[in-house]
């Protein structure tokens, strides 16, 4: 307990007969009453409240099916028609009568696309795909098929056909009326061909959620731009407006840089939350920064979360506010760019996708973690590969640096974060397993 104090910085501890006999739950719960801290579990939980009582629902709107692709769908989509709309071959091959059995054919010619009647001791070519004939019962593959030199329209059918073999029925792809697509659900590739099959047009979609992001900093540059001494570059922006671009997110404005001075800040949260629902600020979050006092006092915001057991991210603020009728969600970031995409991870992508009706806390896996690594007084986020094989019931987690990396390079090429207990746990937890939040 002596340690765990020294490391948050504080002079007050439980007595020294708790201390012996305080349990991990405990140590974290006196931690956290201490320093007003919510969990990861509670913020998301906050997260999941706001977003379902929110006073403004999610609009739809119609769009040409060729700008769908990525969107989400608003309503639930059924087939107007059956799949396929006639009986099709599923062969390229000879149309014929089952019941005529392993003998000669003569072959029926046409170059119309309308149905033509099969006789008994009669057969018609097929390409896979093509509408057969009404009184066709199978189709034969070419491989069972005999030329008969010198007959040009005579073939030698050298098996019994079984009825419906390589014929596809109406409806048996997708019946009409079915669903084929659920509400809510992104557009892909996949879907685009159930829509497009079904002879869909227009869909209609979820409206996107708009996202601002700005930066507040005395010394950020822009990348590209040269660097006097003491300044660095905007890095966490550009990197947070990639992962949102990746994620399918990609109504963003970027508002830019603003110094540490309250009116400037004022002025550029008011600037962007009229153009946008989300509003994203990298810096000036912790408690003796000048974020927080602007929004309760310039915007009557309601600060839903403000300081969580976890590092980093510890100094992410999560608050709504009311602008000219309309409910604005502010997620407020510390400006290391590591944090940034640690809490965009786990919160910011939750809640633009349950803006989207689309909720989903993190998943959470059990994970093995061969490295040695050092515990935090908070429970601590690390990038990390995570790897399966076909006999173990756990993912395998590495890092190309060290798990207690804090370095940007620790995420390049990571898969998951992996979730470190607080060291109050040291002495109750396995060495080797942890929980992982895949991230891709």
């Amino acid at each position: 307990m002596e340690e765990l104090r020294q490391d948050v910085g504080d002079n007050s501890s439980p007595s020294s007969e708790s201390t012996t006999t305080a349990t991990a739950e405990e140590l974290e719960e006196w931690l956290r009453a201490q320093y007003n801290l919510v969990t990861v579990a509670q913020a998301l939980s906050k997260l999941e409240e706001i977003i379902n009582n929110r006073p403004d629902r999610t609009t739809s709107e119609v769009i040409k099916i060729d700008d769908a692709y990525g969107r989400i769908l608003a309503e639930a989509q059924t087939s107007n028609c059956d799949l396929p709309a006639v009986r099709v071959a599923t062969k390229h091959g000879y149309a014929v009568l089952a019941r005529d059995g392993e003998s000669r054919r003569r072959i029926i010619k046409t170059s119309s696309s309308d149905p033509v009647s099969l006789l008994s001791g009669t057969c018609m070519y097929m390409k896979s795909g093509q509408r057969v004939p009404d009184e066709a019962t199978a189709v034969v593959q070419m491989k069972d098929v005999e030329r008969l030199i010198p007959y040009r329209n005579i073939i030698l059918i050298k098996i019994n056909p079984e009825i419906g073999q390589n014929i596809k029925d109406i409806g048996s792809d997708l019946s009409k009326e079915k669903q084929i697509v659920p509400q809510f659900t992104r557009i892909g590739a996949a879907e685009l061909i159930l829509l497009a099959a079904t002879g869909r047009k227009e869909v209609p979609v979820v409206k996107p959620v708009s996202v601002g992001i700005f930066s507040i900093g005395e010394f950020l540059v822009k990348p590209g731009e040269p660097l006097s001494p003491g300044q660095v570059y905007d890095s966490a922006k550009i990197s947070l407006t990639a992962l949102l671009k990746d994620k399918g997110f990609n109504s963003i404005v970027d508002f830019g840089i603003v110094t540490e001075d309250i009116q400037l800040i004022k002025m550029k949260i008011e600037d962007a939350l009229k153009q946008v629902d989300v509003l994203v600020t990298i810096g000036c979050s912790n408690d003796y920064d000048l974020l927080k006092p602007i929004l309760v006092n310039n915007f009557e915001a309601t600060i839903h979360f403000e300081n969580i057991f976890i590092k980093p991210g510890k100094s992410t603020v999560f608050a709504t506010c009311e602008l000219e009728g309309k409910q604005k969600y502010l997620l407020c970031l510390s400006r290391n760019p590591v944090t940034v995409l640690v809490v965009a991870h786990i919160f910011l992508l939750t809640l633009l996708k349950g803006l989207c009706n689309m909720f989903q806390k993190p998943c959470i896996i059990p994970a093995y973690v061969k490295e040695e690594y050092l515990l935090h007084s908070r429970p601590r986020a690390a990038w990390a590969t995570l790897e399966w094989n076909e006999w173990e019931n756990f993912a395998r987690a590495s890092s190309r640096e060290n798990l207690d990396s804090d370095k940007l390079s620790s995420c390049q090429g990571a898969n998951a974060l992996v979730l470190f207990p607080s060291r109050a746990w040291s002495d109750k937890m396995s060495n080797t397993y942890l929980c992982a939040s895949p991230i891709k």
